[in-house]
């Protein structure tokens, strides 16, 4: 896979923030507490270090936010048991992705915007190739202490916010018998994601293909089957998956980051970037950094 060249990185993000106006209120002067708190994230993904992330998201506040009107009440506590693995899992699997492939993390951008700080981070391999970003959402508690509100791991498609919301329109929407067949689905993909773990990515993918339509474009297994595919080399599965997300995807920010990926998979033989790359590049970075 080619570099991102995180020299053309620094570049773009310096022009852009240049060019912000004061239309788009973003604040770079935050909280002391807040920057700490990016700094131990940053510290933590470096040394693999889950339970830091975990820990330090408010789930009982998260939620909170949440209604459960449409949910049976005597479902609901299983229900909040299983959006508690679905965080500790989207939180986790970043530092376990960064530990199996010897990934770096880097704090590359820190601003005030609307009411959370977002710490923007940029994965990179052994070699220094940057592959992947990630947005941590920090906001204050009663007592002004910072946590993690929200999480945005570009890649995999979705933040943890849109992965709950999907997970309980699930419960609202999809008769019981579909959601059994459902969790049986999300049990393969964490089948999958230990495969891969322990090092045997033809069995992941294997467990991959297991996962079929309609159980496959469901938002909760969409992101994590991309995020496996992602980490297996040469497989023709990450071209159907992410043509499906550029066209079905929300977020622009993961849309560009596709369009980009692609570009390098239709071209694998240079040694730089051509100008189709380096477009796809710059239009992604200016997503990112000022969505």
């Amino acid at each position: 896979m080619k570099n991102h060249y995180v020299l053309i990185l620094t570049f773009i993000i310096v022009i852009l923030t240049a060019c912000k106006s004061d239309e788009d209120k973003i604040n770079y002067i935050v909280p002391i507490q807040a920057e700490n708190l990016a700094v131990d994230i940053e510290e933590a993904l470096n040394n693999y270090d889950a339970d830091f992330l975990k820990d330090n998201f408010n789930i009982n506040s998260f939620t909170k936010k949440i209604s459960f009107k449409k949910i049976p009440k005597h479902i609901r506590s299983s229900v909040v048991y299983f959006l508690r693995r679905l965080v500790r899992d989207a939180l986790g699997s970043i530092a376990e992705t960064n530990k199996l492939n010897n990934q770096k993390t880097e704090l590359i951008e820190l601003y005030q915007k609307d009411n959370a700080v977002r710490a923007i981070y940029s994965i990179s391999d052994s070699t220094g190739t940057s592959a992947d970003n990630v947005v941590f959402y920090l906001q204050p508690n009663n007592q002004g202490d910072y946590y993690i509100a929200n999480h945005y791991h570009v890649a995999s498609g979705y933040s943890i916010s849109q992965l709950i919301q999907s997970a309980l329109s699930m419960q609202v929407d999809v008769p019981l018998g579909k959601q059994l067949e459902m969790m049986d689905a999300y049990q393969t993909l964490a089948e999958a994601r230990h495969q891969l773990n322990s090092g045997n990515p033809d069995g992941a993918l294997d467990l991959v293909r297991e996962i079929k339509s309609p159980y496959s474009n469901y938002v909760i297994l969409r992101s994590g089957i991309i995020q496996v595919l992602l980490l297996i080399d040469n497989n023709e599965l990450i071209y159907e998956k992410l043509n499906y997300e550029i066209e079905f995807n929300p977020n622009e920010v993961s849309k560009k980051y596709y369009l980009y990926y692609l570009s390098l998979l239709n071209d694998q033989d240079r040694d730089d970037l051509s100008e189709e790359q380096l477009d796809a590049l710059t239009d992604y970075s200016e997503v990112l950094f000022t969505h």
